[in-house]
């Protein structure tokens, strides 16, 4: 980030903040210039990495820098993480960290190891956000003065009273609630603050009478242990007290020492409860369903896992069950989301009424539930609790005075017999739900290895199952494999490929998961989250001002078969905001030939909005010249079986030779697929066959990292340009693009 200049040479005092997202950065500059005029500059820093940088010149050019406010979640370092390694390094610092999201461990973390001053949470209010500033740079200053005077003190014979006198001047002018004990833990003296917070009636301030203020105290806590008031006790660190009248507050104690000698202590008192409920909400949040209250995935599984330790100490046995309701997809297309928020709400309700004392519901994600029951005697209970809750949805929901029917499929699975771990229950449990819903669904399966042929990696149900879910639990991604111009060496389009990063097995091969999806109809669901993914990532890229790219994704037959193609391309460009143009469909031979009347109809009517059509695999399939005059096409792909190990003077060389002389003359561009050498890329070129596709000039690669090279490409175009103004002759010869 460029740096602020201070106005004039007195101003040696910086606030640093810290955040990722540019926009939440100079608006939280803007507000705390607003709110603390020109007392100090305001330095920013978009990365941990920079912010620790630009402290170390601050600090070597003799800049004080009293505060740290840095956002938490950040790519790279963490905002924990930085403030930790800030407040090794700046221990007087103090830090202020900003959230939006339930993370209390890290919270706790920070505060163990970063000095934290304060918590602000996103969307955080400007008077709280300066009323906050202002009271930390308060503090800092009050410690420095605190320092300073305490060291002039030291050379003066009435070291105390002058210490006493001082220590007033600051209890007086902060907002904590402070109280001093003598060496005897008698009461020195106390503020205003601790008045009002404690609630301490008139009689107790004036005369002070001591013991009768500390019972006072003591009676005001629930636990009236956990407010430690011992004259010779070690410092305390931060804790939080909660009081009979249910507000929470935070207590930090420190001995006062004089000439190695200890004097007194010193209790500083500050209200937090809205801080607790806050926390309280986040931890209730992480483990919690928003939309039923249940249990939510987090906190199953560590129950879960618990259960199973429980059950093996004593050799016991416990069931997991797989609940999903049927249909429940229609609820929402046709009576609306709110409705279905509602069917789920009450739905949950009664299933809960199903379990026994003991038994953990949890809603799992969309219309699915899963149900532990720990403690199982038999496998009967586990088969009843299932009937219990098919009997339970029998009854329709009245919802606005509309009664609505749904049924569920249940899934079970037992602790020895199906599994010896958490997720080798759930897999299997799951597995048993799939095998309910294909016979008939409205009922229950138990998992059992004869039927089902499980236990191995090699599962097709195993694996099946998974697959339903990937998209949910984060595991399908997309990589993009750009393709090249060879004569300069930019990226013209980017091919979006599907990849898995199955949660146990690791990578899965396209190889096996697309066939998969194909056979199961799964790819349905999956075809259309590509399709929206990857016009929203070139959307993204084009309001970065990266080029005007365009991405290619594959549709399968079993798209054309089950799906308003049309329809769904549509849906996609509009919900993402992407020029039709940026768009190019892919389609194989074989997909285009299925039945040629309605997919060239549905192509056509693409290609008329301005999307473009590629023809995948040409050359592989049954596709006639005549086919390919009937067919919308603006792009033929040379599949890589041509490719592999070219030659100048091979039928190969003669076969594409002969395809870019009918794609010239048919005014189709043509791309190679599978360019893995440099010796192929110059016969290819030699060929007249200019954009390539393959693991010699890139291979498919993460969205960001596609983004650093189109950055790159945007620079070096940006340069040509202004030399070429400049009057210069400049010769740009991109001859590889970086992987």
């Amino acid at each position: 980030m460029k740096r602020q200049q201070p106005e004039s040479p007195r101003m040696a005092r910086a606030i640093v903040c810290v955040d990722d997202d540019l926009t939440m950065l100079r608006s939280l500059r803007e507000q705390l210039m607003r709110g603390l005029g020109d007392g100090c500059t305001i330095e920013l820093a978009s990365s941990g990495e920079e912010a620790l940088q630009l402290l170390a010149e601050l600090c070597a050019e003799g800049t004080h820098v009293p505060l740290l406010i840095s956002d938490h979640i950040m790519p790279g370092m963490r905002g924990t993480e930085l403030l930790a390694r800030a407040h090794q390094a700046y221990p007087q610092m103090l830090t202020i960290l900003l959230t939006g999201q339930a993370d209390v461990d890290a919270v706790g973390h920070a505060v163990n190891r970063a000095n934290l001053y304060r918590l602000l949470t996103k969307p955080w209010q400007e008077g709280d956000l300066i009323l906050t500033v202002k009271e930390a740079l308060r503090r800092v200053d009050q410690e420095q003065q605190l320092a300073l005077r305490t060291a002039t003190l030291a050379a003066v014979s009435d070291r105390l009273a002058q210490s006493l006198q001082f220590l007033q001047a600051t209890m007086d002018a902060t907002l904590d609630g402070l109280l001093m004990l003598g060496p005897n833990g008698e009461p020195v003296q106390f503020n205003r603050q601790l008045v009002e917070l404690w609630c301490i009636p008139e009689t107790l301030v004036l005369p002070q009478d001591g013991p009768a203020l500390l019972e006072h105290l003591w009676a005001q806590v629930r636990d009236p242990a956990k407010l430690v008031l011992a004259p010779q006790g070690g410092p305390h660190a931060p804790s939080v007290l909660e009081l009979i009248d249910g507000r929470a507050v935070d207590y930090v104690s420190r001995a006062h020492v004089m000439d190695g000698e200890r004097i007194g202590t010193v209790y500083s008192f500050r209200d937090v409860t809205a801080r607790e409920r806050s926390a309280k909400l986040i931890r209730h949040q992480a483990l919690h369903d928003t939309l039923s209250g249940l249990p939510n995935r987090l906190q199953f599984g560590e129950a879960l896992d618990r259960a199973v330790e429980q059950a093996r100490s004593v050799d016991g046995g416990l069931a997991v069950l797989f609940v999903d309701l049927d249909h429940f997809k229609r609820v929402n297309d046709t009576l609306g989301h709110d409705v279905g928020d509602k069917l789920l709400k009450n739905a949950a309700e009664r299933l809960a009424g199903c379990l026994r004392e003991g038994d953990l519901i949890a809603r799992w994600g969309g219309d699915e539930f899963t149900v532990l029951v720990p403690q199982l005697r038999n496998g009967d209970e586990a088969v009843a609790l299932a009937n219990r809750i098919l009997d339970a949805l029998e009854v329709p929901f009245l919802l606005g005075g509309m009664p609505l029917q749904i049924s569920a499929s249940v899934g079970v699975a037992r602790y020895p017999a199906d599994g010896e771990d958490g997720q080798a229950l759930l897999r299997r449990a799951d597995i048993a739900l799939y095998r309910a819903k294909e016979e008939g669904r409205n009922g229950f399966q138990c998992f059992r290895h004869s039927a089902f042929a499980d236990a191995g990696a090699d599962s097709g149900l195993a694996l099946e199952a998974d697959l339903r879910r990937a998209v949910e639990r984060g595991e399908l991604l997309l990589h993009y494999q750009p393709q090249i111009d060879t004569r300069t060496g930019m990226v013209t389009g980017v091919e979006a490929l599907a990849r898995w990063r199955h949660a146990e097995r690791g990578w899965i091969g396209p190889d096996i998961f697309i066939p998969l999806a194909e056979q199961t109809g799964i790819i349905v669901a999956l075809g259309e989250w590509v399709l929206h993914t990857a016009c929203r990532q070139a959307a993204d890229w084009r309001a970065q001002g990266l080029g005007d790219i365009r991405v290619s994704v594959n549709l399968s037959a079993v798209q054309f078969d089950r799906c308003n193609m049309e329809a769904v391309v549509m849906r996609a460009l509009s919900s993402s905001g992407l020029a039709p143009q940026a768009l190019e469909i892919e389609v194989t031979e074989a997909v285009a030939l299925r039945h040629l009347d309605s997919t060239a109809s549905t192509l056509a009517a693409l290609q008329r909005s301005g999307i473009r059509i590629a023809l995948d695999d040409f050359g592989t399939g049954y596709a006639s010249l005549t086919y390919l005059k009937q067919l919308p096409c603006d792009t033929l792909k040379i599949d890589r079986s041509f490719i592999d190990g070219l030659k100048v003077g091979s039928k190969d060389a003669a076969i594409i030779a002969a395809l870019v002389t009918l794609a010239k003359g048919l005014d189709l561009r043509v791309v190679a697929e599978g360019v893995e050498t440099k010796q192929v890329a110059d016969v290819l070129q030699q060929l007249g066959c200019w954009t390539m596709q393959g693991y010699l000039h890139c291979r498919p690669a993460a969205a960001h990292e596609v983004a650093t090279l189109l950055r790159r490409q945007s620079q070096r175009r940006m340069l040509a340009r202004q030399l070429a103004r400049g009057g210069s002759r400049l010769q740009v010869g991109l001859a590889g693009v970086e992987s």
